[in-house]
Formats: structure tokens, C-alpha cells, sequence
């Protein structure tokens, strides 16, 4: 054999091995960017809306957020049920103050935790950034702290008292009506 045709024969050789390899060796895979989560490792936190540091178009979309989930029944009625739900709804209607949790590490969710993420619907999802709330603390797991330290800032224990007064003054005026019908 000539050593034009050796020389050809190794190439191809050659050609064929890196080819092989090329194969074998796991493609690349395309770098992904890892885009930080604005609530990493704050799941089941409270938080309170900084209404003071929030530019006020931001404020104004948040508010009008929280208003149109009074306005759903459903949700509304599910905010309601809970004591801390109605007292997180008056102080918001009173006072202008709002108090979210985070379901996920991304979004946050107006008023006391609940389950489900997956069955809420998209108006009870928040995205505010992190600068514009004060975390209070874990809702659950241990100590509770957040929760205590909501409770305390929204003052739930006033409210319970509130309740429980309006109640007593309904029932004095049933008995009084009952008493005038006689």
C-alpha cells in the first residue's frame, strides 16, 4: 500500500475515533440561571405591608388587590370564617393595614395561613417585593412567633373583645324585643 493511502486510512481512523468520543461524551447541557426566590426559606411567614416605603401606584394596585378579594364571595366568605381572617379584613377596612403570609417562597397570600395554593385562585396571589413588607415571623412550627407578633400588631385580642361585646348586645336586644312583644 502506498503512504498517500495509509496516511488517508489512519485519518479516517482517527476521524471515526473522535466522532465515537464525541458520542459517548454527554452533551453539554445549556446553563440555566437561577433566579433568586424573593422569600427563600420564609414559607409560612407573616408579613406586614410597609405602606409607608410603598411607592404610592403600587400601594394603591395592592389595596385595590385585597379589596376585590372581599368583593369575591367565595374568598371572602373563607376570610371570614376564621376570627383572624375577620380581624385581618376590619383592621385592613380601618385602618389601611395589610398582613399576608407566604404560601410559596415567590408570592405572598392576604390574611391568616391557610392550605392550599394550588386551589387559590389567581387574585389572592401577591407578588410584592421584599423591601416593602416587615417579616414578622413563622406562622407555625414551634414557637409561632410571627403569629403572636401579627396578633399583637393587628390587635386581635381587642377585636375578640369587640366581637364578643356586639354579640352580647345583639342577644340584650333579641330578649329586649321578646320582652316588648309581651
Amino acid at each position: 500500500m502506498s503512504t498517500d493511502l495509509q496516511a488517508q486510512i489512519a485519518l479516517l481512523n482517527q476521524q471515526i475515533a473522535e466522532m465515537k468520543e464525541a458520542l459517548k461524551a454527554k452533551k453539554a447541557k445549556p446553563e440555566t440561571e437561577k433566579t433568586a426566590k424573593p422569600y427563600a426559606k420564609k414559607n409560612g411567614h407573616y408579613f406586614m405591608l410597609l405602606t409607608d416605603k410603598m411607592p404610592v401606584e403600587l400601594l394603591e394596585q395592592v389595596k385595590a388587590q385585597v379589596t376585590s378579594l372581599f368583593a369575591d364571595e367565595d374568598i371572602d366568605a373563607a376570610l371570614c370564617k376564621i376570627q383572624l381572617g375577620r380581624a385581618l379584613k376590619q383592621r385592613m377596612l380601618t385602618k389601611g393595614e395589610m398582613y399576608f403570609w407566604t404560601p410559596n417562597q415567590e408570592q405572598l397570600m392576604f390574611g391568616p395561613v391557610k392550605a392550599g395554593i394550588n386551589n387559590a385562585k389567581q387574585i389572592e396571589l401577591f407578588t410584592i417585593d421584599p423591601q416593602y413588607v416587615e417579616d414578622l415571623g413563622a406562622a407555625f412550627d414551634g414557637d409561632k412567633a410571627g403569629k403572636i407578633e401579627l396578633e399583637l400588631r393587628a390587635e386581635v385580642a381587642e377585636f375578640k373583645m369587640m366581637e364578643a361585646e356586639q354579640a352580647e348586645i345583639e342577644k340584650l336586644q333579641k330578649k329586649l324585643m321578646k320582652l316588648q312583644g309581651k
